[in-house]
């Protein structure tokens, strides 16, 4: 059986927010591959683990829009 291929247009909206996934017909796929981008992410070195630290109040906050 050949595989069903979607055009954008007929795609669901993406999910909001990461408890959207849950009801999503695509959470399942959407989850996996913010896991692979989130693990490429780290192999690459983008990211470096810290302590928090609730002291630093004069940290900047990034703006993520």
């Amino acid at each position: 059986m050949p595989k069903l291929r979607l055009h954008r247009d007929q795609l669901p909206d993406a999910p909001k927010r990461w408890k959207d996934l849950k009801d999503h017909s695509f959470g399942t796929e959407f989850a996996q591959a913010a896991r692979a981008e989130l693990d490429s992410c780290w192999a690459k070195d983008c990211f470096k683990q810290t302590e928090a630290n609730a002291t630093t109040a004069d940290a900047e906050v990034l703006p993520l829009i």
